[in-house]
């Protein structure tokens, strides 16, 4: 098992190397979530809920 600290400093190298990454010139950040998106993203948790309660009853 490996020790805590061998974890942080993997996590802090992970960090600093992906930072790094996203602040090249080059680097093109993924496009802004749309209205389709943000109305995905809370319709299916409340189906998901709907059928949920209502397979409680069956």
């Amino acid at each position: 098992m490996a020790a805590p600290q061998d974890f942080e400093n993997e996590l802090q190298q992970q960090v600093a190397e992906r930072i790094a990454l996203m602040e090249e010139p080059g680097y093109e950040f993924p496009a802004a979530l749309t209205r389709a998106d943000w109305r995905a993203i809370v319709i299916i948790p409340i189906v998901s809920l709907c059928l949920l309660v209502a397979g409680a009853f069956l």
